[in-house]
């Protein structure tokens, strides 16, 4: 998977952000100086799709186990609606966001 380094803009100032690319899907993740966490994949819905609020606040709140991010993961996909021929995007956007957690978690 190709992985590319860029600045994430946010009305806030950033401890760090992240971008990472599966095909043309991609999640976006970034943690605030105030804490607060925000998650955005592409080319899984016809927009950017943030992830829920409280999955992003569960992340923000402590260190999370690997099961716990698989759950959480579980959680942000729950209302996804995927279109005939489209369940896949499902299943890459939970890989996107294992990933995206994990970053999170790795402190950087």
């Amino acid at each position: 998977m190709a992985r590319y380094a860029s600045q994430v803009n946010t009305p806030r100032a950033t401890i760090g952000g992240w971008i990472s690319t599966l095909g043309s899907r991609a999640i976006a993740v970034v943690r605030r100086t105030d804490g607060e966490v925000r998650m955005v994949l592409g080319g899984v819905a016809p927009v950017p799709w943030r992830v829920n609020p409280s999955v992003e606040e569960d992340l923000a709140s402590a260190p999370l186990a690997v099961d716990d991010l698989e759950v959480l993961a579980e959680r942000a996909m729950y209302d996804a609606q995927p279109l005939s021929g489209n369940a896949y995007k499902v299943t890459i956007a939970k890989g996107l966001l294992r990933e995206g957690m994990a970053f999170l978690g790795s402190g950087t």
